[in-house]
């Protein structure tokens, strides 16, 4: 699954003047943090400074980068890596999108990344889908399990359509076009198993959407108004919260959190339901300067992208600060570690 996303805030003028040329990828692991880095590999080493995305599911990562390479690590037992050798990967490798010797596609961007928990995604071209790994609950948008990543044809965009995210949960997956129209597949689909749908997201024409995350039972939209939709294999689209600042779900939709409009920062357990104000940020901490994210058995947030604070992650630090001149650029999890990705900071 992938455990986590960092809402960015589309709205958020100050972002546009940070450039991050250099990038770091942390790694959080028993209270230890720790930079990854290739042993023997300059050209890794050196593309790590290039990082453009992360994503992780149960125990794997793959990493993209401003010049369109991808590596990976970790299982690969369903080929999640997208490579042939299904044994674990305890350093980074590079992955070939190119696994046909007839095809004769290029791969000009790389444009998103989701993982499930035993599968992956990128989004090229815009509207091409690549998949790879467990596909036994078509999670893959009809890709079958091979030991390389492969286009799914099974949706055909028109012309002008781009795919604007992916987000994948444990064994189901989505895509949105446009900012509005969302086509989901897996286990947990909100209509029926196993086949792919788009489950009335018509509604969102005229409300964008700003953050999306499949939780296995539920979907979650999150749009630019501030309102909160959610869909269930019970039902389409309803109002789950109003007028909020942040969201973020967590693994498996059992836990969301939300910043409301007095930046009283709650943490809601489904399984409970018995909503309780988690923390109070600070009223000088502008909305705009806080990002929300999840992990595996919690959730955190985001100052100005300098500080970073986790709740519930027992087995991690529960805090992190950057140095002066770096800021953090994402934050995700696997069941046993969280990755930091950090660039260095240069203000025009």
């Amino acid at each position: 699954m992938n455990f986590n996303q960092i809402i960015i805030d589309a709205n958020n003028q100050q972002q546009q003047h940070h450039q991050c040329n250099r990038t770091r990828l942390l790694v959080m692991n028993n209270n230890k943090i720790y930079e990854l880095k290739s042993n023997n590999n300059l050209k890794i080493n050196d593309d790590l400074t290039k990082i453009k995305q992360i994503s992780c599911g149960e125990s794997h990562i793959i990493v993209t980068t401003r010049t369109n390479h991808v590596y990976g690590m970790g299982n690969n037992k369903y080929h999640q890596l997208g490579i042939p050798n299904s044994k674990t990967k305890t350093e980074l490798v590079e992955i070939n999108l190119l696994t046909d010797d007839k095809d004769n596609k290029k791969i000009k961007t790389i444009d998103y990344l989701a993982c499930g928990f035993y599968h992956s995604i990128l989004i090229c071209n815009q509207n091409e889908i690549y998949c790879a790994g467990h596909s036994y609950f078509n999670q893959t948008f009809g890709v079958n399990e091979s030991d390389s990543f492969n286009l799914a044809t099974s949706i055909i965009l028109q012309p002008k359509e781009i795919i604007t995210h992916v987000s994948c949960s444990t064994f189901s997956s989505l895509i949105i076009i446009d900012n509005w129209k969302i086509i989901s597949c897996g286990q947990k689909s909100a209509l029926k198993n196993n086949e792919m749908f788009d489950d009335g997201s018509e509604i969102f024409k005229k409300d964008k959407i700003k953050y999306c995350k499949f939780g296995d039972k539920c979907i979650f939209v999150f749009t630019m108004s501030g309102n909160v939709y959610i869909s269930s294999n019970k039902s389409r689209f309803t109002i789950l919260l109003e007028n909020i600042n942040k969201f973020i779900v967590g693994h498996m939709n059992l836990k969301y959190s939300y910043l409301d409009e007095n930046n009283n920062l709650y943490e809601i357990n489904r399984m409970i339901n018995n909503p309780e104000v988690k923390e109070v940020i600070k009223q000088t901490v502008r909305p705009i300067d806080l990002e929300l994210i999840s992990t595996h058995n919690g959730f955190g947030f985001l100052i100005k992208r300098k500080k970073l604070k986790l709740f519930g992650e027992k087995s991690f630090k529960t805090k992190f600060k950057t140095n002066r001149y770096e800021i953090i650029k994402d934050c995700i999890s696997s069941v046993k570690h969280i990755y930091i990705l950090v660039g260095k900071l240069f203000i025009d």
